[in-house]
């Protein structure tokens, strides 16, 4: 990976240049749940905001509580050094964000870069590094960009040809689930491409059970009962 940033300097100075951008530039959010699916939840276990003021999601215990969970964490961090204000806590939300996706970004890069022709390979780089869109979706705080990049890494990880690593690819695609449901149609068809590798399903299993049991007991904590 490192040969491939260093003949491409340029592509990765705007990469990463645009992406720290959409940090500090990102205002507001993309769809209304967002706010009220994520930081509102938060806002709950913080003490600043009553049950009743939540959506009807939360009263049917149909939102996943991982993200606000983590938030939660990082948010109790930062007011015990008497940092109190959301806006700060919201920036660094949102670099967590941006974080996952420039991981999977690049780690998608390195693993499919390789089985792109050779007269192709610059604008593979170019394509997977600049659309214009990637900066503005990686640094939502919201569940499908946060699910997407996770799912991503999720995929490359199954992909490598170590137990270890395929279990961390399992878990991932456990989180992405868990964090967005839906995504469980693309999870799916992943799985069953791969179902003649009769070990590999078994590691994946592992790790997705794994992420629904941190998932269990998360939204135990969320809605305060199972």
């Amino acid at each position: 990976m490192k040969k491939i940033i260093l003949e491409n300097k340029l592509t990765f100075i705007l990469f990463l240049g645009a992406h720290l951008l959409a940090i500090f530039f990102t205002q507001g959010h993309l769809h209304p749940d967002e706010h009220f699916q994520i930081l509102e939840f938060l806002n709950f276990k913080l003490n600043h905001s009553p049950a009743s003021d939540l959506p009807w999601e939360y009263h049917q215990q149909m939102r996943s509580w991982f993200l606000p969970f983590i938030y939660y964490i990082i948010s109790k961090i930062f007011i015990s050094f008497n940092i109190i204000s959301f806006f700060i806590h919201t920036f660094f939300f949102k670099s967590i964000s941006v974080a996952l996706g420039i991981w999977a970004t690049l780690s998608s890069l390195e693993h499919f870069l390789p089985t792109v022709p050779a007269k192709f390979q610059k604008s593979f780089i170019n394509l997977t590094t600049l659309l214009w869109f990637l900066p503005f979706i990686h640094s939502r705080i919201s569940t499908e960009a946060i699910s997407s990049s996770i799912l991503l890494l999720g995929i490359i990880f199954s992909l490598k040809n170590t137990p270890k690593k395929q279990l961390v690819g399992g878990l991932m695609l456990g989180l992405a689930f868990i964090i967005r449901f839906q995504i469980v149609f693309i999870i799916f068809p992943f799985l069953c491409f791969n179902s003649r590798n009769g070990k590999l399903i078994l590691r994946l299993l592992m790790g997705i059970l794994s992420a629904y049991v941190i998932g269990f007991f998360i939204n135990w904590w969320g809605y305060e009962k199972p």
